[in-house]
Protein backbone atom coordinates (compact mmCIF):
# COMPACT_ATOMS: atom_id res chain seq x y z
CA UNK A 1 0.00 0.00 0.00
CA UNK A 2 0.90 3.33 -0.96
CA UNK A 3 1.70 6.09 1.90
CA UNK A 4 0.31 9.23 1.16
CA UNK A 5 -1.20 11.01 4.63
CA UNK A 6 -0.16 10.49 8.25
CA UNK A 7 -2.19 12.41 10.69
CA UNK A 8 -0.65 10.78 14.27
CA UNK A 9 0.56 14.55 14.86
CA UNK A 10 -2.21 16.51 12.73
CA UNK A 11 -4.92 18.23 14.58
CA UNK A 12 -8.20 17.66 14.49
CA UNK A 13 -11.63 19.83 14.89
CA UNK A 14 -14.07 17.74 17.38
CA UNK A 15 -17.57 18.85 16.97
CA UNK A 16 -19.27 16.70 19.50
CA UNK A 17 -22.44 17.27 21.89
CA UNK A 18 -23.45 20.63 20.20
CA UNK A 19 -19.40 22.08 21.63
CA UNK A 20 -17.13 23.31 18.91
CA UNK A 21 -13.29 22.47 19.77
CA UNK A 22 -10.60 23.68 17.66
CA UNK A 23 -7.52 22.75 18.00
CA UNK A 24 -4.74 24.98 16.25
CA UNK A 25 -1.30 23.97 17.37
CA UNK A 26 0.51 20.98 16.59
CA UNK A 27 2.61 19.75 19.34
CA UNK A 28 2.19 16.90 21.86
CA UNK A 29 0.35 19.07 24.29
CA UNK A 30 -2.41 19.87 21.79
CA UNK A 31 -2.78 16.00 21.32
CA UNK A 32 -3.38 15.04 24.89
CA UNK A 33 -5.43 18.00 25.00
CA UNK A 34 -7.28 16.37 22.30
CA UNK A 35 -7.31 12.80 23.85
CA UNK A 36 -8.45 14.80 27.08
CA UNK A 37 -11.61 15.64 24.85
CA UNK A 38 -12.44 12.38 23.59
CA UNK A 39 -12.35 10.66 26.72
CA UNK A 40 -15.43 13.09 27.56
CA UNK A 41 -17.19 10.94 24.80
CA UNK A 42 -15.81 7.85 26.20
CA UNK A 43 -19.42 6.61 26.40
CA UNK A 44 -20.53 7.28 23.00
CA UNK A 45 -16.86 5.12 21.41
CA UNK A 46 -17.74 2.47 19.58
CA UNK A 47 -14.57 1.36 18.01
CA UNK A 48 -11.02 1.02 17.17
CA UNK A 49 -10.50 0.67 13.83
CA UNK A 50 -6.87 -0.72 12.99
CA UNK A 51 -5.45 -0.67 9.27
CA UNK A 52 -9.37 -1.19 7.43
CA UNK A 53 -9.81 -0.89 4.05
CA UNK A 54 -12.47 1.39 2.63
CA UNK A 55 -13.47 3.25 -0.01
CA UNK A 56 -13.48 7.22 0.14
CA UNK A 57 -16.96 9.08 -1.16
CA UNK A 58 -18.31 12.58 -1.17
CA UNK A 59 -21.80 12.94 0.30
CA UNK A 60 -23.47 15.77 -2.32
CA UNK A 61 -26.45 15.58 0.27
CA UNK A 62 -24.26 16.71 3.63
CA UNK A 63 -21.59 18.01 1.23
CA UNK A 64 -18.57 16.26 3.40
CA UNK A 65 -16.23 13.28 2.20
CA UNK A 66 -16.62 10.39 4.17
CA UNK A 67 -15.07 6.46 4.16
CA UNK A 68 -17.02 3.34 3.19
CA UNK A 69 -15.84 0.72 5.24
CA UNK A 70 -15.90 -2.44 3.59
CA UNK A 71 -17.36 -5.53 4.70
CA UNK A 72 -17.68 -8.78 3.67
CA UNK A 73 -21.84 -8.09 4.34
CA UNK A 74 -25.02 -8.38 2.32
CA UNK A 75 -26.06 -4.83 0.81
CA UNK A 76 -27.65 -2.42 3.31
CA UNK A 77 -25.29 -2.87 5.58
CA UNK A 78 -22.80 -0.84 4.89
CA UNK A 79 -21.42 2.12 7.24
CA UNK A 80 -20.01 4.94 6.53
CA UNK A 81 -17.52 6.76 8.45
CA UNK A 82 -16.94 10.78 8.61
CA UNK A 83 -14.27 12.45 9.61
CA UNK A 84 -14.24 16.47 10.83
CA UNK A 85 -11.75 16.89 8.17
CA UNK A 86 -9.92 14.40 5.50
CA UNK A 87 -6.54 15.22 4.16
CA UNK A 88 -6.89 17.04 0.64
CA UNK A 89 -4.60 14.07 -0.72
CA UNK A 90 -6.75 11.80 -0.30
CA UNK A 91 -10.30 13.70 -1.02
CA UNK A 92 -11.01 11.68 -4.90
CA UNK A 93 -13.89 9.85 -5.42
CA UNK A 94 -13.60 6.20 -5.59
CA UNK A 95 -10.26 5.96 -4.23
CA UNK A 96 -9.64 2.60 -2.45
CA UNK A 97 -7.59 3.52 1.29
CA UNK A 98 -6.56 2.17 4.61
CA UNK A 99 -7.20 3.54 8.06
CA UNK A 100 -7.30 3.80 11.64
CA UNK A 101 -8.53 5.58 14.31
CA UNK A 102 -11.91 5.52 16.34
CA UNK A 103 -15.34 5.31 16.18
CA UNK A 104 -17.60 7.47 18.01
CA UNK A 105 -21.70 7.32 17.73
CA UNK A 106 -22.57 10.32 16.54
CA UNK A 107 -26.43 10.22 16.70
CA UNK A 108 -26.39 11.28 20.43
CA UNK A 109 -23.96 13.74 20.06
CA UNK A 110 -26.75 16.68 19.87
CA UNK A 111 -24.83 18.72 16.77
CA UNK A 112 -27.18 19.09 13.94
CA UNK A 113 -24.09 19.11 11.63
CA UNK A 114 -23.50 15.31 12.05
CA UNK A 115 -25.52 12.65 9.84
CA UNK A 116 -28.07 10.72 11.38
CA UNK A 117 -28.58 7.35 9.46
CA UNK A 118 -28.24 3.87 11.15
CA UNK A 119 -24.86 2.87 9.86
CA UNK A 120 -23.44 6.63 9.96
CA UNK A 121 -20.25 6.47 12.40
CA UNK A 122 -18.25 9.76 13.22
CA UNK A 123 -14.44 8.87 12.84
CA UNK A 124 -11.81 10.30 14.65
CA UNK A 125 -9.26 9.90 12.37
CA UNK A 126 -5.23 8.88 13.18
CA UNK A 127 -4.00 7.27 9.68
CA UNK A 128 -5.00 6.92 6.28
CA UNK A 129 -3.01 5.66 3.48
CA UNK A 130 -4.02 4.95 -0.26
CA UNK A 131 -4.48 0.93 -0.79
CA UNK A 132 -3.14 -0.37 -3.85
CA UNK A 133 -4.50 -4.46 -2.53
CA UNK A 134 -6.38 -6.50 -4.60
CA UNK A 135 -10.32 -6.55 -3.27
CA UNK A 136 -12.74 -9.32 -3.75
CA UNK A 137 -14.72 -8.74 -6.65
CA UNK A 138 -18.35 -7.58 -5.68
CA UNK A 139 -20.49 -8.94 -8.11
CA UNK A 140 -20.23 -12.41 -8.83
CA UNK A 141 -22.56 -14.86 -10.75
CA UNK A 142 -25.47 -16.38 -8.20
CA UNK A 143 -24.37 -19.81 -8.93
CA UNK A 144 -20.94 -19.48 -7.82
CA UNK A 145 -22.14 -17.06 -4.61
CA UNK A 146 -24.62 -20.05 -3.87
CA UNK A 147 -22.63 -23.30 -4.47
CA UNK A 148 -19.77 -21.49 -2.14
CA UNK A 149 -22.03 -20.05 0.34
CA UNK A 150 -23.52 -23.45 0.77
CA UNK A 151 -19.99 -25.43 0.80
CA UNK A 152 -18.44 -23.20 3.55
CA UNK A 153 -20.64 -23.39 6.89
CA UNK A 154 -19.42 -22.38 10.83
CA UNK A 155 -18.48 -24.89 13.15
CA UNK A 156 -18.34 -25.10 16.51
CA UNK A 157 -16.59 -26.99 19.20
CA UNK A 158 -17.79 -26.56 22.92
CA UNK A 159 -16.91 -27.82 25.63
CA UNK A 160 -18.51 -31.04 25.23
CA UNK A 161 -17.55 -31.64 21.63
CA UNK A 162 -20.63 -31.39 19.96
CA UNK A 163 -20.18 -29.37 16.29
CA UNK A 164 -22.63 -27.60 14.58
CA UNK A 165 -22.28 -26.85 10.56
CA UNK A 166 -20.33 -28.61 7.81
CA UNK A 167 -17.61 -27.60 5.86
CA UNK A 168 -17.68 -29.04 2.17
CA UNK A 169 -13.53 -28.29 1.47
CA UNK A 170 -11.02 -30.81 2.19
CA UNK A 171 -9.32 -28.53 5.13
CA UNK A 172 -6.21 -30.40 7.45
CA UNK A 173 -7.59 -30.93 10.33
CA UNK A 174 -5.81 -34.26 11.03
CA UNK A 175 -4.01 -32.83 14.19
CA UNK A 176 -5.05 -29.93 16.71
CA UNK A 177 -2.57 -27.83 15.45
CA UNK A 178 -3.68 -28.28 11.69
CA UNK A 179 -7.51 -27.25 13.06
CA UNK A 180 -5.88 -24.50 14.61
CA UNK A 181 -4.18 -22.68 12.18
CA UNK A 182 -5.74 -20.17 9.53
CA UNK A 183 -5.86 -21.81 6.18
CA UNK A 184 -6.62 -20.69 2.72
CA UNK A 185 -6.47 -22.16 -0.74
CA UNK A 186 -5.23 -20.34 -3.74
CA UNK A 187 -7.66 -21.96 -6.70
CA UNK A 188 -6.74 -21.37 -9.95
CA UNK A 189 -8.06 -24.31 -12.23
CA UNK A 190 -11.64 -25.69 -12.55
CA UNK A 191 -9.48 -29.53 -11.16
CA UNK A 192 -8.00 -28.08 -8.50
CA UNK A 193 -11.75 -26.80 -6.72
CA UNK A 194 -13.00 -30.34 -7.86
CA UNK A 195 -10.24 -32.19 -6.10
CA UNK A 196 -10.98 -29.82 -2.71
CA UNK A 197 -14.58 -29.99 -2.89
CA UNK A 198 -16.26 -33.15 -0.89
CA UNK A 199 -19.50 -31.90 -1.19
CA UNK A 200 -22.82 -33.70 -3.56
CA UNK A 201 -23.29 -30.22 -5.46
CA UNK A 202 -22.58 -29.88 -8.63
CA UNK A 203 -19.69 -27.52 -8.86
CA UNK A 204 -20.46 -24.42 -11.58
CA UNK A 205 -17.65 -23.67 -13.95
CA UNK A 206 -15.51 -20.42 -12.89
CA UNK A 207 -13.61 -18.74 -15.33
CA UNK A 208 -10.33 -19.08 -14.32
CA UNK A 209 -8.53 -17.49 -16.94
CA UNK A 210 -10.01 -13.53 -15.27
CA UNK A 211 -10.00 -15.09 -11.94
CA UNK A 212 -8.61 -16.63 -8.68
CA UNK A 213 -10.75 -18.24 -5.89
CA UNK A 214 -9.64 -18.08 -2.56
CA UNK A 215 -11.26 -20.11 -0.01
CA UNK A 216 -10.03 -20.10 3.88
CA UNK A 217 -10.86 -20.88 7.14
CA UNK A 218 -9.68 -18.61 9.93
CA UNK A 219 -9.28 -19.77 13.82
CA UNK A 220 -11.36 -17.83 16.40
CA UNK A 221 -10.37 -18.83 20.25
CA UNK A 222 -14.07 -17.31 21.01
CA UNK A 223 -17.15 -16.14 19.96
CA UNK A 224 -16.15 -12.73 20.44
CA UNK A 225 -14.23 -12.40 17.38
CA UNK A 226 -15.79 -12.22 13.37
CA UNK A 227 -14.48 -12.28 10.45
CA UNK A 228 -14.97 -8.80 8.78
CA UNK A 229 -13.45 -8.42 5.54
CA UNK A 230 -10.05 -9.79 3.87
CA UNK A 231 -8.34 -8.67 0.77
CA UNK A 232 -4.80 -9.40 -1.03
CA UNK A 233 -1.74 -7.52 -0.59
CA UNK A 234 -0.47 -5.78 -3.38
CA UNK A 235 2.79 -8.03 -4.00
CA UNK A 236 -0.02 -11.33 -3.81
CA UNK A 237 2.19 -12.48 -1.23
CA UNK A 238 -0.46 -11.89 1.59
CA UNK A 239 -4.11 -12.74 2.44
CA UNK A 240 -4.98 -9.93 5.18
CA UNK A 241 -7.33 -10.86 7.20
CA UNK A 242 -9.63 -8.28 8.92
CA UNK A 243 -11.18 -9.31 12.60
CA UNK A 244 -13.33 -7.70 14.56
CA UNK A 245 -12.80 -8.84 18.51
CA UNK A 246 -16.15 -7.72 20.69
CA UNK A 247 -15.50 -6.98 24.23
CA UNK A 248 -17.01 -10.39 25.58
CA UNK A 249 -17.30 -14.00 24.11
CA UNK A 250 -17.53 -17.57 24.86
CA UNK A 251 -14.61 -19.49 25.34
CA UNK A 252 -14.57 -22.60 22.02
CA UNK A 253 -12.83 -23.46 19.00
CA UNK A 254 -14.64 -21.36 16.22
CA UNK A 255 -13.95 -21.36 12.62
CA UNK A 256 -15.24 -18.54 10.05
CA UNK A 257 -14.98 -20.29 6.39
CA UNK A 258 -14.95 -17.39 3.52
CA UNK A 259 -13.77 -17.14 -0.29
CA UNK A 260 -13.79 -14.45 -2.46
CA UNK A 261 -13.55 -14.63 -6.16
CA UNK A 262 -10.02 -12.00 -6.82
CA UNK A 263 -8.49 -10.85 -10.46
CA UNK A 264 -6.66 -13.67 -11.63
CA UNK A 265 -2.90 -13.43 -10.17
CA UNK A 266 -0.21 -16.36 -10.56
CA UNK A 267 0.98 -17.94 -7.30
CA UNK A 268 -0.36 -20.79 -5.25
CA UNK A 269 0.13 -20.16 -1.68
CA UNK A 270 -0.58 -17.32 0.64
CA UNK A 271 0.27 -16.27 4.01
CA UNK A 272 -2.79 -15.74 6.72
CA UNK A 273 -2.03 -12.27 8.45
CA UNK A 274 -4.50 -11.10 11.01
CA UNK A 275 -5.58 -7.57 11.28
CA UNK A 276 -7.68 -6.53 14.42
CA UNK A 277 -10.11 -4.02 15.32
CA UNK A 278 -11.63 -3.82 18.62
CA UNK A 279 -15.37 -3.37 19.56
CA UNK A 280 -15.62 -1.04 22.42
CA UNK A 281 -19.32 -2.07 23.06
CA UNK A 282 -21.93 -4.42 21.61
Amino acid sequence: MKKINSLGLVCLSLLMAGVGLTITACSSDDDQAKDDKLDMYADQKLEVVTNHPGTVHYDEELQKWYIDYLQNKHEGDAERFYPDELPSDVRVEGLPVVCSGNIYDIRRSGNDMIPYRPNDYYLSLLDIAECDDLQPLQDTESEIVQFLDDALMVEMIVGGGEVSGHCQFNFPGSTLEEMLADTCFVINNQAQLASLYIGQNTIPEIDFSKYTLVIGRAHMPSSGESLIYHDISADKQTLNLFIKQYSAGLAAIYFEYYWGLYPKFEGDRLICKRIISTKVVE
